[in-house]
């Protein structure tokens, strides 16, 4: 994808979030490399594209990123992280993780989706 896509992508009224400068485990770089790695992406978004308000951590799971630094680092650049963790978004447990839960629904899966989610709501 070229910076032209992305500008085509933004006009058309799509949101362009931030996934770091290498696509590569956070956990894999020493703690100012990482900060880095988001800080930078979304330096560079905002510097060629205008705005970014969202950051995604490459492979999304919780062991692939130090998630409260992910989480600190985010609210210093004003951006809102994202996870790959499967989970319907609610307000009480965005508030003590810090972080977005991917709930993309796909109808074809529509009754796992829905399990999922609600297991997830009775272990919070």
């Amino acid at each position: 994808m070229t910076w032209d896509d992305l500008v085509d992508l933004k006009q058309a009224g799509h949101a362009i979030g931030s996934h770091c400068r290498q696509h590569v485990p956070l956990v894999d770089f020493e703690s100012a490399q990482a900060e880095d790695q988001l800080k930078g992406s979304v330096e560079v978004l905002r510097e060629r594209l205008g705005e970014t308000r969202h950051f995604a951590w490459p492979f999304g799971g919780l062991a692939h990123a130090p998630v409260q630094d992910v989480v600190r680092w985010s609210h210093e650049v004003g951006v809102v992280p994202a996870s790959g963790v499967r989970g319907r978004n609610v307000a009480s447990r965005f508030e003590v993780s810090g972080f977005l839960r991917r709930d993309a629904v796909e109808p074809r899966w529509l009754k796992t989706d829905l399990c999922v989610f609600a297991a997830r709501d009775s272990a919070m």
